[in-house]
């Protein structure tokens, strides 16, 4: 594999809008430090330990923010757990969607992963007025 081919990090035929957890890493593009600092706690004496502070900044608290809107745009998702680093980010994402009778008539659309973080990342893109992620 050559260096900037990509893996694929997705399962061939896999329905990416089955319930269940996803656990995902979003990079910047060229992994530059948009989102976030990370300084040591200068409070904390004497452990082996660093205890590290994470500050947003400016594109960090956007993206906070965007993250944390996801259940309001998506009615059965949720992120349960993220963490914001300086050139990337971690999330697990819970999908739950109901189970509906084939013959009930009602049409469910379930978002996919896809949707969710392609969604994400246009609305900190647009925000911010950089195209800040990796492809």
């Amino acid at each position: 594999m050559e260096q900037n081919e990509r893996k694929l990090n997705r399962l061939e035929n896999y329905d990416y809008s089955r319930n269940g957890l996803y656990f995902i890493t979003i990079c910047t593009k060229n992994r530059v430090p948009y989102l976030s600092e990370i300084t040591e706690d200068p409070l904390f004496v004497g452990a082996d330990i660093i205890r590290p502070i994470i500050n947003l900044t400016n594109i960090g608290k956007i993206l906070d923010y965007s993250i944390n809107e996801i259940k309001n745009h998506y009615e059965n998702v949720s992120v349960m757990k993220y963490c914001i680093m300086p050139d990337h980010v971690h999330l697990i994402i819970s999908i739950v969607n109901e189970i509906v009778p084939a013959d009930s008539g009602r049409m469910v659309s379930a978002p996919t992963v896809s949707t969710i973080i392609g969604s994400l990342k246009r609305f900190v893109s647009k925000e911010t007025g950089i195209s800040l992620w990796q492809n």
